[in-house]
């Protein structure tokens, strides 16, 4: 984006980059506890990363 628009987001672009970077963070506790239930059997890892 900072290539094409240059150095100002309009408020849509800022909403949907912060959209974005919110779910790319929400899936990283999600991939850790899915390795985590595959290598040691603790289901409860699962519902407490939901929460």
């Amino acid at each position: 984006m900072h290539i094409l628009q240059g150095d100002e987001m309009s408020l849509n672009e800022r909403g949907a980059f912060y959209h974005l970077l919110g779910d790319a963070g929400a899936s990283v506790p999600v991939i850790v506890s899915m390795l985590v239930i595959m290598f040691t059997d603790i289901l409860i890892v699962d519902p407490l990363t939901a929460v």
